[in-house]
């Protein structure tokens, strides 16, 4: 577990289906699920697992932190 820089929010760090890294936070409603540092959609849980949301999507700072895309 790691920690937000601007919010302070526990976050977990995973790559994406891209292949980029992205902070997580847990969250039972959340999108993703976590197996071995690589973020997965749910599509099929059987049993509980530990879920994920994007804290993109949550942090209020969320926009300090994206890459700038370039121009063109």
């Amino acid at each position: 577990m790691d920690t937000c820089k601007s919010c302070g929010a526990k976050i977990i760090w995973a790559k994406t289906e891209s292949g980029k890294s992205a902070p997580f936070e847990e969250d039972p409603e959340g999108d993703h699920v976590i197996a071995d540092g690589i973020a997965s959609r749910v599509l099929l849980t059987i049993g509980p697992v530990q879920r994920f949301v994007s804290h993109f999507a949550r942090c209020p700072n969320a926009s300090r932190h994206r890459k700038k895309k370039p121009a063109g």
